[in-house]
C-alpha cells in the first residue's frame, strides 16, 4: 500500500527544481533547525532488523544538555519526515523512519542522537528452545505470523489498525491471501530468533515483511503487478545498474512438505518443471525444505514450486536505481515501471520494490527492483486510457 499523498505532492515530486522539505521531531517539538547532517538508512524486504540511525545536533546553545540524563526515559516518539510546503494549506509530509530515543553523545558543541526502532528488542526475542519445541499446529501461514509477532515477540495484539506495532490492513489483506486458497502450514520451533522465523515464512510464501516509515511491521504476498502508476524513465535517474544473475536460475523445483519431526524424516515432496528452460539452460534444480516451517500438504507446495519455475526459468535480473526522491511515495513489495532507451526497457513490465536506500541529507534515493518476484503480463502503456488494461 503506497503512502497516502495528494496528487499535488506527486507533481511536485516529478520536478526538477522542487524542494523537500525535511522534518525532525522529537514528539511534537520540532527540532529540524538543529540537525547538522541528516542520516542515511536502508530498508529491505526481509531483512527484519531494527534500524538505528545517528542525528548530530548543533548544541551551541545547550538545547540537548538535559537529554543526558533522560535518555532512557524520555518515551516520545523520533520521526524523520520528508515533503513540501503547500502555498495555501501548508505541509504535506511523509514520515520515513519513527523511532525512540536510545542515547546520547556529547562532543564539545555537537550532541549526537541515537536513535533505536521499534524492533529494537524485538529482534532478540525467541521462540521455543531445544529442550522444550514450540509447535504451531495446523493452520494458515498469518496465523503463525501472528503468533510469532504477538505471543513470542511480544508486540502488540489490537485485532484492529489501531495497533501500535502492526500495520493491521496490511496485515489482513496478506492473511486474505492464504485463507482464500486455503494454504496451510506447521511450524516448529527449537530457540530460533522470532525474526529468523520471520523471514522463512516469508522465503516459503513468497511474501515481503518490513518495517514501514511509521514504525510499523508490514506484511505483502507476491501477487501480480498492481500500483503501476509510478514510471521511472530515464529522466528521472541518476543511475541504472542491472545484474543478471544465472546462479539463481532454476527450471525444476522441489517443495518438501508434511515432516515427521519425531523421526526427523521428510513424507513427501512435489516438483514443477519448465522443460523449455531445461532445453535452454539444461537442468537447474532448486528446493525448499525448511524444518522449521513446512506445507502440510501438496496445495501449498506445488504452488510453490510451480510459482519458483514461473520466475526464475531465466536468468533473473535486478535493477538498481539512483535517483532523487521521485517515487518515494511507492512502498516496499510494490510493483512500478521502468523505462530506459539504451538498454531496450519499456514500461510493458512491472517491477517489484525490495530495498531503498534514502540519504535525507542529500536528498537522494536507490531502488532495487527484483524481476525474480513478479511475474508479468503485458501492459497497455497509452497515455489516453483511463487505466492500466492488463492482458492475459
Amino acid at each position: 500500500m503506497a503512502y497516502d499523498v495528494t496528487s499535488w505532492f506527486q507533481v511536485q515530486l516529478e520536478k526538477y527544481n522542487s524542494e523537500p522539505k525535511r522534518v525532525f521531531k522529537i514528539g511534537t517539538s520540532d527540532y529540524s533547525s538543529d540537525v547538522l547532517k541528516y542520516p542515511k538508512f536502508k530498508r529491505t524486504a526481509n531483512e527484519i532488523k531494527s534500524i538505528n540511525i545517528d542525528i548530530p545536533m548543533a548544541n551551541e546553545n545547550g538545547t540537548f544538555n538535559g537529554f543526558y540524563e533522560k535518555a532512557y526515559t524520555i518515551p516520545n516518539t523520533c520521526v524523520l519526515q520528508v515533503g513540501f510546503t503547500h502555498p495555501t494549506s501548508g505541509d504535506e509530509l511523509v514520515t520515513l523512519y519513527t523511532g525512540f530515543l536510545k542515547n546520547v553523545r556529547y562532543d564539545g558543541s555537537k550532541a549526537t542522537l541515537k536513535l533505536k526502532d521499534r524492533l529494537y528488542d524485538f529482534t532478540d526475542r525467541k521462540v521455543g528452545d531445544s529442550d522444550a519445541h514450540t509447535n504451531i499446529g495446523s493452520t494458515i501461514p498469518s496465523d503463525i505470523a501472528w503468533a510469532l509477532c504477538t505471543s513470542y515477540g511480544r508486540m502488540s495484539s489490537i485485532s484492529s489498525t489501531s495497533n501500535p506495532d502492526i500495520d493491521y490492513v496490511s496485515f489482513l489483506t496478506w492473511a486474505a491471501q492464504f485463507s482464500g486458497d486455503t494454504v496451510l502450514m506447521t511450524a516448529n520451533y527449537q530457540g530460533m530468533k522470532v525474526t529468523e522465523a520471520l523471514k522463512r515464512m516469508a522465503q516459503m510464501t513468497d511474501s515481503a515483511v518490513w518495517v514501514e516509515g511509521d514504525g510499523k511491521l508490514n506484511f505483502a504476498k507476491f501477487v501480480e503487478p498492481g500500483s503501476l502508476d509510478t514510471v521511472f524513465t530515464d529522466d528521472h535517474y541518476e543511475k541504472l545498474t542491472i545484474d543478471v544473475e544465472s546462479l539463481r536460475l532454476v527450471n525444476k523445483h522441489f517443495t518438501y512438505f508434511d515432516y515427521a519431526v519425531g523421526s526427523n524424516y521428510w513424507q513427501k515432496s512435489v516438483f514443477a518443471i519448465n522443460s523449455t528452460s531445461v532445453n535452454t539452460f539444461d537442468l537447474r534444480e532448486g528446493y525448499e525444505r525448511d524444518k522449521s516451517i513446512w506445507y502440510v500438504d501438496s496445495i501449498g507446495a506445488i504452488g510453490l514450486s510451480t510459482r519458483r519455475t514461473n520466475l526464475l526459468n531465466q536468468p533473473p535480473k535486478r535493477f538498481t536505481l539512483e535517483t532523487g526522491l521521485y517515487g518515494m511515495q511507492r512502498q516496499i513489495s510494490e510493483t512500478v515501471r521502468l523505462v530506459d532507451s539504451f538498454y531496450g526497457i519499456t514500461s510493458a513490465s512491472g517491477w517489484r520494490l525490495m530495498e531503498v536506500v534514502f540519504d535525507l541529507d542529500i536528498g537522494k534515493a536507490t531502488y532495487q527492483m527484483d524481476e525474480a518476484t513478479v511475474m508479468n503480463a503485458f501492459y497497455l502503456d497509452v497515455s489516453l486510457l483511463d487505466g492500466d488494461d492488463l492482458l492475459l
